[in-house]
């Protein structure tokens, strides 16, 4: 379960309490304001639990097909090992780590070149190689052009698949860069006893 902190940053100094001794009523209230300010930035963690959980997901439904077309090895590969980093980069975000942002950015611009790639080499395949349907001389005599609708399928298809992940690994990049600064300005301006306090849940 994701850890909420706090809310508007404090410029506050002020020393922490001794371990023995139970924080003031002035340090409870920074505390309580600096998570606040915490929870709107670990979003991100929710963010990325999502999107890791279903990486894997999905890398795991590539296996029964590995055997019908090997690229779906590299499908299976890049979007478990892309999965594998979100979970990393979830729990550098609740650890208040400010190199999460950047490092799960990149990871979003991997899976978006990855998934460009793939769309790309199967539109040249699909092109240059109709499938059985397409070539059929049976079917010719239907006066029906089943290899132009095929190929204005695969443009359709892959040209959906590419165009939303850019929109969707853009935003989900842009996202976490966001929230790399975000953090970054947290720690610079939270009292170093609370962020402590935070790390350690």
């Amino acid at each position: 379960m994701d850890r909420s902190f706090a809310a508007e940053p404090s410029t506050s100094t002020q020393s922490p309490p001794p371990s023995d001794s139970p924080l003031s009523p002035e340090q409870h209230q920074q505390f309580a304001k600096a998570n606040q300010e915490a929870a709107r930035i670990t979003k991100a963690a929710r963010a990325a639990s999502f999107n890791g959980w279903s990486m894997i997901f999905l890398a795991i439904c590539c296996v029964p097909f590995v055997l019908m077309d090997t690229t779906n090895i590299f499908v299976g590969v890049v979007v478990g090992g892309v999965g594998v980093v979100e979970l990393i980069g979830r729990g550098r975000i609740l650890q208040m780590d400010p190199t999460a942002g950047r490092m799960l950015a990149i990871n979003q611009l991997v899976l978006m070149a990855a998934i460009l790639i793939y769309c790309a080499w199967s539109i040249y395949v699909g092109l240059q190689y109709p499938s059985e349907l397409a070539t059929n001389p049976d079917l010719k005599s239907l006066n029906f052009d089943i290899a132009g609708l095929e190929k204005t399928l695969i443009w359709v298809l892959y040209g959906t698949v590419a165009a939303g992940s850019v929109i969707y690994q853009g935003l989900c990049a842009l996202f976490y860069l966001n929230t790399g600064r975000r953090l970054r300005d947290y720690i610079q301006q939270t009292p170093p006893w609370i962020i402590q306090l935070q790390r350690g849940g």
